[in-house]
């Protein structure tokens, strides 16, 4: 037997005050890596780095310029209608899968009576 709650079982979950705390702890954690990644990223990783790409551009006059300006705009549009359609879907779709509450859950360590 364990404990002296008899056939009340054990809950598991935690106050919900602890839980606001792990979750913003969590959530300070995530901000400070990700802040941590991009102060820490070589400049070498940027296009700007690309000695070759910025002298091939410089010296190909301004039609091509403008042509890769508007390259550039045309090719970040389908990701970020790919981007904006997945999360328009991940929005109505939210409330679609079964609710499940950890703290409401009782294992039962002798039989109930």
């Amino acid at each position: 037997m364990c404990g002296s709650g008899g056939g009340r079982g054990v809950r598991f979950g935690l106050v919900p005050a602890m839980r606001t705390a792990i979750r913003s702890t969590v959530n300070a954690l995530k901000w400070v890596a990700a802040a941590a990644a991009v102060i820490a990223a070589p400049s070498a990783i940027y296009a700007q780095g690309c000695a070759m790409c910025y002298q091939s551009a410089a010296a190909a006059g301004p039609r091509t310029a403008e042509a890769l300006r508007h390259g550039i705009l045309i090719m970040l549009f389908p990701p970020l209608f790919i981007f904006a359609g997945i999360i328009v879907l991940a929005h109505r779709r939210r409330n679609d899968v079964a609710e499940f509450d950890v703290q409401d859950e009782t294992l039962y360590l002798d039989e109930p009576k």
